[in-house]
């Protein structure tokens, strides 16, 4: 009766033991599968990003740059800004004239941007970009991921912090299209034939005539001792 109970006790003791792995297994299962899930949206998660910043070309010249930083493509962007701000004064351009403001975005790649020319700051001082009254608005844009998950962001583009920004050198862009440039005219030069090459042309036959002439001179003394050390001819 005694080895009976023992077995009874042994079986509820393992019984319970696989109830416990099991519960734990399958709360690990769902940790995973939640883990998988939340890994898979951060990956399609786009992060769209607007600022202004100086041209490649000159500091005066400020680009306007929406770019996606995150992982995933933003689709079906739009955007609202809080007043029509006047970018240019003549001829008259207003944010609403930037096409992708208006008519929004259909897709983003991730790391990618789409860059326009926004204005100028030049004529504006650096307590102008200070003030109260200094030029910034804000800009809302809203967009989904490949999930159809909706995200919203909003922006201050503030001009204050391009106040004093100073540039050492030349931009590079500017300069490396200089370069091809005259590279391009040269060659054009050379191909159209109005500038000629002044090349002479050696065959076998003349170079072995130096070097006969050149033996003979130092033969017949007309070659002085210093400069016949020099000889480089074989």
């Amino acid at each position: 009766m005694s080895s009976v109970n023992s077995w009874t006790l042994a079986t509820v003791i393992f019984a319970g033991v696989v109830a416990v792995a099991t519960v734990a297994y399958a709360v690990l299962t769902y940790r995973l599968v939640k883990e998988t899930h939340l890994l898979r949206v951060q990956q399609l998660r786009p992060q769209v990003a607007v600022r202004v910043e100086p041209g490649q070309v000159a500091l005066g010249f400020i680009d306007l740059v929406v770019e996606n930083i995150g992982s995933g493509a933003a689709y079906d962007m739009t955007f609202t800004y809080d007043s029509d701000f006047e970018v240019e004064v003549n001829p008259k351009r207003r944010l609403s004239d930037i096409g992708f403001l208006h008519n929004g975005l259909h897709y983003l790649g991730p790391k990618n941007e789409l860059r326009t020319y926004l204005t100028t700051l030049f004529g504006q001082t650096n307590e102008m970009l200070a003030a109260k009254d200094r030029p910034r608005f804000r800009i809302e844009v809203r967009y989904r991921d490949a999930l159809a998950n909706p995200y919203e962001d909003a922006f201050e583009i503030d001009f204050a912090h391009l106040a004093g920004l100073v540039r050492v050198g030349a931009p590079p862009l500017p300069e490396i299209a200089k370069h091809l440039n005259d590279i391009e005219s040269a060659l054009s030069h050379l191909v159209s034939g109005f500038t000629k090459l002044n090349v002479v042309v050696y065959s076998p036959g003349d170079v072995e005539r130096e070097r006969e002439q050149f033996r003979r001179a130092q033969l017949s003394g007309q070659l002085p001792p210093k400069e016949a050390t020099k000889d480089t001819l074989p």
